[in-house]
């Protein structure tokens, strides 16, 4: 049975910002002649990139690219080896003592990034005539209204200051996945505009091209693809970053500039590696957070890409009750060589600042609720006054998720329709959710990784079977223009 169909209500708010030092990184781009366009290793970053490349090639640019190896995040860049290039980096921060050591090695240097750096204007003119620019939209003088923009849409929405032409609908859909895929405030009306025209953008173009090279042998899907939020966040994503976090770079930067098929059995792997490290996981739970931690040894074959796949499994163990996590990797192969190799931070809840409040425990690299986290000692009493901030944090918020209790799920379609549409532009706690309290529950058909089931003669699926319909809930998510349902 095909769940209801309908259209997406339009949804057009629309807010060009400029921002500080766009004037400068005009008059720098502009007088470029061969650019080194630096990707940074995400979906956000390698988006960002692509659109830049794309401005080039629009302006006769020339370009090279760089992309950072193990999903790092920093400047690695041997500045021997760049000396008296244009380069223009994305999605990364680059600190004002950076800026001038890379103008003063000879660079010219325009940097577009999303991520709060701690200045609040970083623009640098060398004693060599070289010079560099950071625009970034989390300065505390930028526009509260443009802190949402992923770092694509910093990039997007700088570059058509620059030539109004680059405002394309295209360019706005992929500004659009990144809203998604980067854990930003979509919920801001701004990040509306950019997501409707994602939703909305037909199966053609560039948008098909990423559709058919990552949508691999098994869709479960009815009707015709879209780059809808649930492709985005189950099929998408997890195949680009799949490939990042095994290595595959310079597959990906080629995939994204339409050189290269993607090798789609990175996603299957990171799937299987996932279970072996949570089968291996130790946890330890407080009321508030989850610490979990894995040993390097134990998946000594993976030792090269292991650090890549710490903020996955943080991801992965959130409860999605109560509990944020903190997830780290150890090296060595004794408690007298142990090391922590990496360390991320995952919040319960979207969109709060854990990153601020933490940052008197730790140094923290990220986003407010997603990030990395710098010289940690791993101690109980660490963990104790963790939890005890996480615990304010998460209280003061009053967050409650909404959820509703249903007992015939085939008599409320047309009134879920609508909770369906909304569920698309809402951070996922806030998303509303219904327990399902009936009794016509029949199991329809399996797989290895899937059961779909039969509810009230609706068609349920669920991709962890660990969840059942006592443990778990029905969110309703509108997907290709139909009601989906999933059990989570």
């Amino acid at each position: 049975m095909v769940q209801k169909q309908g259209k997406l209500l339009e949804r057009k708010s629309i807010k060009n910002h400029i921002f500080q030092g766009v004037d400068l990184a005009k008059d720098l781009i502009y007088s470029f002649n061969d650019v080194i366009v630096y990707f940074d290793p995400d979906v956000d970053g390698c988006i960002a990139g692509l659109l830049v490349c794309r401005f080039c090639a629009k302006h006769g640019i020339k370009f090279q690219w760089y992309i950072n190896k193990n999903r790092s995040h920093d400047w690695t860049l041997p500045l021997e080896k760049v000396s008296g290039k244009d380069i223009i980096a994305v999605d990364f921060i680059i600190t004002s003592v950076q800026v001038m050591n890379i103008c003063d090695a000879g660079c010219n240097l325009v940097s577009m990034d999303h991520h709060v750096n701690g200045e609040n204007s970083i623009q640098y003119e060398s004693d060599y005539g070289t010079s560099g620019v950071v625009v970034n939209n989390q300065y505390t003088n930028e526009d509260t209204d443009g802190r949402y923009l992923s770092g694509a849409g910093v990039v997007f929405e700088t570059l058509i200051q620059l030539d109004p032409e680059f405002d394309t609908k295209e360019n706005r859909a992929l500004v659009g996945i990144t809203l998604l895929s980067d854990v930003r405030d979509i919920e801001n009306p701004l990040a509306e505009g950019y997501l409707y025209t994602l939703y909305t953008h037909k199966y053609k173009g560039y948008i098909k091209y990423l559709i058919d090279f990552t949508i691999g042998e098994k869709d479960y899907g009815f009707g015709v693809p879209r780059m809808d939020r649930g492709y985005v966040d189950y099929k998408f994503s997890p195949a680009i970053n799949a490939c990042l976090r095994f290595g595959e770079e310079e597959q990906v930067v080629n995939f994204f500039l339409g050189s290269h098929v993607l090798d789609l059995t990175c996603r299957e792997n990171q799937k299987q590696l996932v279970k072996n490290i949570s089968e291996k996981l130790k946890v330890v739970d407080f009321k508030y957070l989850r610490v979990c931690y894995f040993y390097e040894k134990d998946f000594i074959e993976y030792a090269e890409v292991l650090p890549s796949f710490v903020g996955l499994v943080a991801s992965k163990h959130l409860d999605g009750q109560s509990r944020s996590v903190i997830c780290y990797l150890i090296s060595g192969n004794s408690p007298e060589e142990y090391q922590l190799k990496r360390v991320s931070f995952r919040g319960n809840i979207n969109g709060l600042d854990y990153q601020n409040a933490l940052g008197v425990l730790f140094k923290c690299l990220g986003h407010k609720s997603a990030f990395g986290i710098k010289e940690m000692k791993p101690t109980k009493d660490t963990f104790v006054k963790a939890n005890e901030i996480v615990s304010r944090v998460e209280v003061e918020s009053n967050h409650h998720r909404e959820i509703r209790e249903i007992t015939n799920l085939s008599f409320m379609i047309n009134k879920i329709f609508k909770v369906a549409e909304d569920n698309l532009y809402l951070l996922s706690q806030n998303q509303i959710y219904y327990k399902y309290l009936g009794k016509n529950i029949k199991k329809h058909r399996s797989g290895a990784n899937y059961v779909e089931y039969s509810v009230d003669g609706i068609p349920v699926m669920c991709f962890d079977k660990n969840i059942t319909f006592e443990s778990g809930y029905i969110v309703p998510m509108l997907e290709r223009g139909f009601i989906n349902f999933y059990l989570q």
